[in-house]
């Protein structure tokens, strides 16, 4: 019902009762240089970008570099989005909308 399936689209008859889950879940996965890797949950009505899911991570280490990949399944096909965190925080590139499922990956900077 989600993806908008007519065929999932039952008939309802009198004193029915239907649920409506208030608002689904989305995970996100993130490795790498962050404080507390691992699966972090939002709700899909708050739209988690990636500073959020940084954040909610505990932020990058010390030893983080500037740079984030983000893997993504799009119609059963890997696409991966290369950021800069930093240049987020700054206001110099846009934040990155994550989906549910994405997998976050802080790199390691080489200093």
């Amino acid at each position: 019902m989600v993806n908008g399936n007519p065929d999932l689209n039952l008939p309802l008859a009198p004193n029915d009762v239907v649920n409506i889950p208030v608002d689904t879940p989305i995970s996100v996965y993130i490795l790498g240089e962050v404080v507390r890797p691992g699966k972090v949950d939002f709700r899909r009505s708050q739209t988690p970008t990636l500073l959020q899911a940084l954040a909610a991570a505990g932020a990058p280490t010390d030893r983080a570099s500037a740079r984030v990949v983000v893997k993504r399944m799009v119609n059963g096909r890997e696409t991966t989005i290369n950021a800069n965190w930093r240049r987020i925080v700054d206001g110099k590139q846009s934040d990155i909308q994550l989906l549910d499922n994405d997998t976050v990956f802080v790199k390691e900077s080489v200093f």
